[in-house]
């Protein structure tokens, strides 16, 4: 009966005790490329080389190279994608952190005018998110650069999700899904 009980505590605290992962985001426009990893509890599990074309990023791991389409209408999305998006409803931001570099060679105005107009737009978009996600703590750097022409970004963060709430996407997703089927198959003529 102990054993019972200590298993369905030890159950409770996973359940309810939240995953912390981070993100960092480095992304240089100019060149179009850029990097993405994710860290849980400090050990890398995952890295990924990104790039933009139009209308699709392309994603570079050591193994795979995927193609994600930008725009996309709702009924066209996979199982995955809707998972996804569902999670990332129920995403909690803890911290988000921006720093960021631009610059234009020898241009001393224009650097320090880009630099201003960026921290500007970077404040309007951690405000925005803060007020969607409830983000505890944000800090935005950013810094002209007079020897170089860069334009450099860095996005950094953890966030807090449970088990019970990634269960709950699943359950929500696939829901979805039947739905999205059942009205398919509704909406075919039959002979």
């Amino acid at each position: 009966m102990r054993l019972f009980i200590i298993l369905f505590l030890l159950l409770l605290f996973i359940l309810f005790v939240p995953i912390k992962l981070k993100a960092k985001v480095n992304y240089d426009i100019l060149n179009n490329y850029g990097f993405v990893s994710i860290y849980f509890y400090k050990l890398k599990v995952f890295l990924c080389k990104i790039s933009f074309v139009p209308f699709k990023i392309l994603i570079e791991t050591k193994r795979k190279r995927f193609k994600f389409k930008i725009f996309k209408k709702e009924k066209d999305y996979s199982y995955g994608e809707i998972f996804f998006k569902e999670v990332m409803k129920r995403l909690r931001i803890n911290n988000l952190r921006l720093t960021s570099r631009f610059g234009l060679f020898q241009d001393c105005l224009l650097s320090s005018i880009g630099s201003g107009s960026i921290l500007a737009l970077s404040s309007i978009l951690i405000s925005t998110l803060s007020s969607e996600k409830n983000i505890e703590h944000g800090k935005i750097m950013v810094f002209p650069d007079y020897m170089h022409s860069r334009m450099l970004f860095c996005f950094s963060g953890s966030v807090r999700l449970n088990i019970f709430l990634i269960i709950l996407s699943l359950v929500v997703s696939l829901f979805k899904k039947i739905k999205r089927g059942v009205k398919k198959y509704g909406n075919e003529k039959t002979c």
